[in-house]
């Protein structure tokens, strides 16, 4: 599956290489085939175009209890993103500092955007991108200027190409929301709250409504009457569910030959004798 995402991936790439895309094309040919396939976030999980006042967020995405996790804000690809020369060749992916990265007027303009927005409805982590490039960043930290945090970037679409798996361990909706890496890639400090694990994060559809079947109306009643709660009044069901009796002898038999109490040095050398356990209440030692 993986191997079919990287291919789709570069071929995506050589299609639309050199071509300016508006900002609808991009969306939908690009930021949408990087969220949902090669990072795997469930389309119920991304919400599109949402009003936050005074403007909208391009995409915001989101746990499973609706709570946001990430705001993107998605820029033509006309907007040219100018980010500072790699240290070395190839170099796909880097740490850059705010502050450096702010110091270009379009990464500025989309950054304090999307700041805002996160702002507003309390989300801690923003992206912005125009299809090619990629800047993760943290929009707030206790104690620290947030032009001083360092992002994450992606410096060009083939990074989730060439870099698969590196992507999708530190990007994809698992690895977010079950291993938390987006705290652990962009905190610049250790964590010092914990997270709750709820089961319920993990599935996309929890929150939605179960449209009952023809058949609900019927087993209803049966289902809430053997598996729903049981009153204190319902004495009568009580004493039938009720199980009174176990036979546990055989165990506790077994349980003897496996465990036997047995005399320490310690107490043979204060002349302490063994006493064989009888099963009926005795057994210990005895002074010698």
């Amino acid at each position: 599956m993986s191997e079919q995402i990287v291919q789709r991936c570069n071929a995506l790439i050589f299609e639309y290489r050199g071509r300016n895309l508006n900002e609808a094309d991009t969306r939908h040919k690009l930021i949408d085939f990087v969220l949902h396939d090669v990072l795997a976030w469930p389309k119920n999980r991304v919400s599109l175009e949402e009003h936050i006042s005074p403007g909208y967020a391009d995409y915001i995405l989101r746990k499973g209890d609706d709570d946001p996790i990430i705001v993107v804000e998605a820029k033509k690809e006309g907007v040219y993103f100018e980010l500072p020369h790699a240290f070395k060749p190839g170099e796909l992916s880097a740490y850059i500092s705010l502050s450096k990265l702010l110091s270009d007027k379009n990464i500025s303009d989309a950054a304090r955007q999307a700041r805002r927005y996160c702002q507003d409805i309390g989300c801690e982590f923003a992206c912005i991108t125009n299809g090619r490039e990629w800047i993760f960043f943290k929009t707030f930290e206790r104690g620290k200027r947030w032009e001083s945090l360092n992002a994450f970037v992606a410096r060009e679409m083939s990074f989730f190409s060439t870099e698969y798996t590196k992507a999708y361990n530190t990007l994809s909706y698992n690895a977010i929301t079950s291993k938390l890496s987006l705290p652990a890639l962009l905190t610049s400090g250790a964590q010092k709250d914990r997270n709750i694990y709820y089961a319920k994060d993990r599935i996309p559809s929890y929150s939605h409504a179960i449209t009952a079947n023809k058949l609900a109306k019927t087993l209803r009643p049966i289902v809430n009457h053997y598996f729903g709660v049981i009153g204190d009044n319902d004495v009568e069901f009580m004493d039938r569910c009720y199980v009174s009796h176990r036979d546990y002898h055989h165990s506790f038999d077994g349980m003897r030959t496996l465990i036997e109490d047995s005399l320490t040095p310690y107490f043979a050398d204060y002349g302490v004798q063994q006493l064989d356990d009888t099963g009926k209440g005795g057994g210990g030692w005895a002074g010698g």
